[in-house]
């Protein structure tokens, strides 16, 4: 994952499922909610290819994310001394 670049998608509408294949009837690995930022991995056909909080990789369609930059954490600012 370290290798793949930073894409981030925002899920459009509430009940969006990640499904385990590009298939609109296979298994849903987990709903998301409406807002939620996630990690896109890439983009095949009509799907993007996900991963999870929980490390899982899915699929999700295309047109239930709006790609956005999403910021990387930086460590926090050390105190100046006063």
């Amino acid at each position: 994952l370290d290798k793949v670049p930073q894409k981030w998608g925002r899920v459009n509408a509430a009940g969006t499922a990640v499904r385990n294949t590009t298939d609109s009837d296979s298994a849903v690995l987990e709903y998301l909610s409406q807002g939620k930022v996630i990690r896109i991995l890439n983009e095949e056909g009509d799907w993007y290819r996900v991963v999870l909080a929980s490390g899982k990789q899915g699929y999700v369609k295309a047109a239930e994310l709006t790609e956005t930059g999403y910021p990387v954490p930086q460590p926090p600012a050390q105190p100046v001394p006063i």
